[in-house]
Formats: structure tokens, C-alpha cells, sequence
């Protein structure tokens, strides 16, 4: 597949992994309680939902049920994107059953992710050379993630030069620089206001 049809179906992707509300990312990562605290706050702002999804009638809706109603919401909104795309839909369908399948759809999203680190690389050639670390002319995933994490800390470092007093505020442990969660900690804040 060429790198333009690469990028032609990356961005097609985003534009469904982006119209999903739920996380999955967030599920893997934050168990247990933030879990069920995400779910609360869900059905709290949509109410009319919850009656959807409790399948069993007993007025709560149960973490499993909660899953195969997401399952359902992003089958649908797949569903969906392959009716409004059916061009970039064919380009995800290996199997040509006229369906994309979650299999299909999650080999697409790795495709994605490959044509957005070849951009990035395209677009930062000096910091593509840094991140060979291990010189060999290639750059690993690894390579290139970690690689990647160090640029935006050298441009939040960077930023934090430039607004010291702002990054005084931000920096809520101390430690002298702004990580990435005290970052996105303050941009919730300022958008909130």
C-alpha cells in the first residue's frame, strides 16, 4: 500500500476512532475504580442511554452490560462511517465480504499509526535522525515513541522558558519542569473556565 493511501485510510480511521465517546484506551489503563467512575459520569449525562443499555431491566447497568453497549454503539458507528466512506470502507475490507470487520478495522489503525510516524518523520527530519538510538539507520517503534515523548517534554521545557511564571503554577510537584499530566491537567482547567 502506498504511504498516500496509507495516510487516506489513517485519516478515515481517525475520523471513526474520534466519534467513539468511550475509551478503550482508558479501560486498559486506569482500572477498577476509574472504570466505574467513568461509567457513572456516562450514564449520569446521558440518561437516556442508560435505559438502552440496562438489557436485564433491573435499573442498573451493569459494567458488562456497559461493554456490549459500547461494542453495539461503536458496531453502529462503523457501520455508519463504511455507508458515508465506501471507498476508504473497500480499502479496509481484506477480506472483501463488502463488511469492515474489528479485526480489519484494528489492522487499519496499526496501518494509521505507521503512515502518522512516517509523516511526523517526514515533517521533523532532525528530530528523526535523533531518534536512532541505536544508530543502525532505522528507527524502531520503540525508538520512535520514546523519541517522540522527548520532544514534546524538550517543547514543554521550551515552553516553560518562555512563561516561567505560568510553568511556576503548573508545575504542581516541584520538581522544576511541567510533565505531561500537570500540561493537560491545566489545559482541562483553562477550558473549563
Amino acid at each position: 500500500m502506498k504511504v498516500s493511501d496509507k495516510i487516506a485510510v489513517s485519516l478515515a480511521l481517525l475520523v471513526v476512532v474520534s466519534a467513539i465517546p468511550v475509551s478503550s484506551y482508558a479501560d486498559q489503563n486506569h482500572p477498577g475504580e476509574h472504570r466505574a467512575e467513568r461509567r457513572a459520569e456516562f450514564l449520569k449525562n446521558h440518561p437516556d442511554k442508560a435505559a438502552l443499555l440496562d438489557t436485564n431491566g433491573d435499573g442498573e447497568v451493569s459494567p458488562e452490560e456497559f461493554k456490549a453497549g459500547r461494542e453495539q454503539f461503536r458496531d453502529q458507528k462503523r457501520q455508519q462511517w463504511q455507508e458515508n466512506h465506501p471507498d476508504k470502507a473497500a480499502a479496509l475490507d481484506t477480506d472483501g465480504d463488502g463488511m469492515v470487520s474489528r479485526k480489519e478495522f484494528e489492522a487499519g489503525r496499526s496501518q494509521m499509526k505507521e503512515a502518522k510516524r512516517e509523516k511526523w518523520m517526514e515533517n521533523h527530519p532532525e528530530e528523526a535522525k535523533r531518534l536512532d538510538a541505536d544508530g543502525d539507520g532505522e528507527i524502531s517503534r520503540k525508538e520512535f515513541h520514546e523519541g517522540k515523548k522527548q520532544f514534546k517534554q524538550d517543547k514543554r521545557d521550551q515552553w516553560a522558558e518562555n512563561h516561567p511564571d505560568a510553568a511556576k503554577r503548573m508545575d504542581r510537584n516541584d520538581d522544576g519542569r511541567v510533565g505531561p499530566k500537570e500540561f493537560r491537567q491545566a489545559q482541562k482547567l483553562r477550558q473549563d473556565k
